[in-house]
């Protein structure tokens, strides 16, 4: 997986979908090769689609993961399936209470939903336990309703707290 992970951090994609495919074929088990094609299908291509199945694979395999949880929830976020998401980011947040990106992620959610004052206790949450989701929460387009309500009270903060 490092050699996988460094290819994408390269930015060479089709290398890391091959490796990725390749592994997957010797040992079909392995949830964490599942979650990083999913994530490459949903993250850097868009693609919906490819990226489900692998995602259901891997929560069959690993029901109680708390990282398939998340991703769970994210592809049902940027599908726009609120209440599903909200289903897996809480049932994440149930099997690892501490997970910074599984706050982070229901901030988002709250956030889509209009429910600011939520969204901004679980983004707060989720940088005491990660302090770099502040700065992820800076530019994600997710956030932005939580931005333009902090800005038209004039008190957005580049630091933890979304007041």
């Amino acid at each position: 997986m490092a050699v996988i992970r460094g290819l994408m951090a390269q930015g060479d994609m089709e290398g890391a979908e091959r490796s990725l495919r390749s592994l997957l074929d010797q040992n079909p088990g392995r949830t964490d090769a599942l979650l990083a094609l999913a994530n490459l299908y949903l993250a850097e291509r868009g693609d919906l689609h490819r990226a489900y199945p692998l995602y259901q694979k891997a929560l069959e395999q690993s029901p109680r993961s708390p990282e398939v949880h998340v991703n769970l929830g994210v592809y049902y976020l940027r599908s726009r399936d609120l209440p599903k998401a909200r289903q897996h980011i809480r049932r994440a947040l149930e099997l690892a209470p501490d997970m910074a990106v599984a706050h982070y992620n229901l901030a988002c959610i709250e956030a889509a939903e209009g429910n600011l004052t939520e969204a901004r206790k679980a983004l707060q949450r989720a940088v005491e336990l990660d302090p770099r989701c502040a700065q992820w929460a800076l530019e994600d387009p997710d956030l932005g309703p939580l931005r333009e309500g902090s800005q038209r009270a004039g008190h957005l903060k580049r630091g933890p707290n979304f007041q």
